[in-house]
């Protein structure tokens, strides 16, 4: 089941770089088209074949990164509640998985070393909480990066064009030719600006910076109160509460996790993930060892 999940994670993160790519390509033609402003012949109707063409593509491709990353959380929760509870699946939903679950594509997902889940105690609440902790930890931290990034894009694609415009309205006049020039350019530079400023308003960046941003601080929120349900006795209610809203803010972020992120940090998110744990038993022997006392 794990496999079929990365599988569909592997599909929905294909689409997703397909769907920026295209939208890069048609930034580069709505500002060729700007900067140009071409008047007759057939290149004059490139801006509005793909007008026309791009908003199709775009709903078409975010319905494919959206119904695999549905089918992925599907065979992700499936695995999960299999590894905690052991052979606990419920086969009528498998059965309807393996239905809609349509062409298997190839897995390009990082192999885990060793287990996918580090926990190693008996099947049940506790292990599932083991785990759970565990993946929100990993999530939080990649998805933190993931914003970061394109909080990044965003903020340097605006600074440029503040430069720009900022250059022009400054730049003094050396010459006729050089301030005719200047006031031949102002307009294409503010029509070149508008149209990057409404991608980034209605792309991807700005959309997926916040969508993985809250995913980071849901992640944060579960982690802590994984880890605080460990320092005392838990129940399987708090545990599901716990589980249902990490899913939640996953189904609400809708955009899987980056791949080359994960993979960039893995050494470090691996070693910082051994250390919480080291620090987190330290403090459930203290909180124990405590509780211990309190009864004598």
């Amino acid at each position: 089941m794990n496999e079929r999940a990365q599988e569909a994670w592997s599909s929905a993160k294909n689409y997703l770089r397909i769907l920026l790519v295209v939208q890069v390509f048609a930034l580069g033609i709505a500002l060729w088209a700007a900067w140009t402003r071409p008047e007759h012949g057939p290149m004059v109707a490139l801006p509005i074949l793909f007008g026309v063409l791009f908003p199709m593509l775009s709903y078409e491709l975010r319905s494919r990164v959206g119904d695999a990353y549905r089918k992925a959380e599907m065979w992700r929760r499936d695995s999960f509640l299999e590894n905690a509870f052991g052979d606990a699946s419920d086969r009528q939903s498998v059965a309807h998985m393996l239905l809609e679950g349509g062409e298997r594509g190839r897995n390009f997902e990082r192999k885990p070393l060793g287990s996918y889940y580090a926990s190693t105690k008996e099947h049940g609440h506790e292990r599932l909480l083991d785990n759970l902790a565990e993946s929100a930890f990993y999530t939080a931290r990649i998805a933190g990066s993931a914003a970061r990034f394109y909080r990044f894009v965003v903020a340097l694609v605006i600074f440029l064009l503040l430069a720009v415009m900022m250059g022009l309205l400054l730049a003094p006049a050396i010459d006729d030719t050089t301030e005719h020039w200047l006031v031949s350019a102002a307009p294409r530079f503010a029509n070149a600006a508008s149209i990057v400023l409404a991608t980034l308003a209605s792309g991807q960046a700005v959309t997926l910076a916040s969508s993985y941003a809250k995913l980071a601080e849901d992640s944060r929120a579960v982690l802590a109160g994984a880890l605080a349900a460990r320092k005392a006795p838990s129940t399987l209610a708090n545990v599901m509460s716990l589980l249902g809203s990490y899913d939640c803010s996953l189904a609400a972020a809708g955009v899987p996790l980056p791949e080359l992120a994960a993979r960039r940090h893995a050494v470090e998110l691996n070693t910082n993930w051994l250390e919480v744990m080291a620090k987190d038993a330290r403090s459930v022997a203290v909180s124990g060892k405590s509780s211990e006392e309190d009864r004598l």
